[in-house]
């Protein structure tokens, strides 16, 4: 079976492996695609998918992952996001987090990220599915981190949120501890998300990272 069509790999880049339509009798041409099929399994051309591969960005497109996809079962591509470097709070949101390095992105737009000198950084949940966070960060002196959703509350210490606001926190007590807040569960298109903290500082800001993964 030969490749029909195979693209320049790029790195980080998502490719799916289709078969290409043909007629009885006639030879099977695999092809590497960076375009997504339809929700059932076929593209626009008629050429069915079998699987999906992930680009390492280290000249190897097929050493990072594969997935494989069935007819009538494609979902879209996953979501991931990977936030690095803290970079201070809001103006106005004087304890949320703000982040200003993307490492990676990776599949649909489930999630937006806004950051801005005001707001800080919010993540609005486009897409309702079950959805996994994770916040690292050192300190330079004892605070609480962690996640807020559809918070107003945003000059407010994340200890002191209403149960129904905060998703989980984490405390840091001595200078240059590091801790780690995580939290998985189901989130609705519409539903705000941050980082959430006492406006504890950093002691290195470049510890600061944050992943985004919508499992289902």
């Amino acid at each position: 079976m030969g490749c029909g069509s195979c693209d320049v790999e790029t790195a980080s880049d998502e490719y799916w492996v289709y078969i290409l339509t043909g007629s009885v009798g006639s030879t099977l041409n695999a092809a590497f695609k960076p375009t997504a099929p339809n929700d059932d399994g076929y593209n626009g051309s008629g050429d069915l998918a079998l699987g999906r591969i992930w680009n390492d960005g280290a000249s190897d497109i097929a050493s990072d992952g594969i997935t494989q996809w069935h007819k009538n079962e494609i979902k879209g591509a996953p979501y991931y996001l990977w936030l690095s470097q803290c970079n201070g709070y809001g103006s106005t949101a004087t304890h949320i987090r703000r982040l200003s390095i993307q490492i990676k992105a990776i599949g649909d737009t489930d999630v937006t990220w806004t950051d801005d000198a005001t707001n800080a950084s919010t993540f609005t949940i486009n897409t309702t599915g079950v959805y996994a966070f994770q916040f690292t960060s050192d300190v330079s002196s004892s605070g609480s981190f962690g996640f807020s959703k559809n918070s107003s509350n945003v000059t407010t210490t994340i200890g002191a949120l209403d149960r129904s606001e905060r998703l989980t926190m984490v405390t840091a007590v001595n200078s240059g501890d590091r801790g780690t807040a995580s939290w998985t569960g189901p989130l609705y298109a519409g539903d705000v998300i941050r980082i959430h903290t006492d406006s504890v500082t950093n002691s290195n800001a470049a510890i600061c990272s944050l992943h985004i993964t919508r499992i289902h």
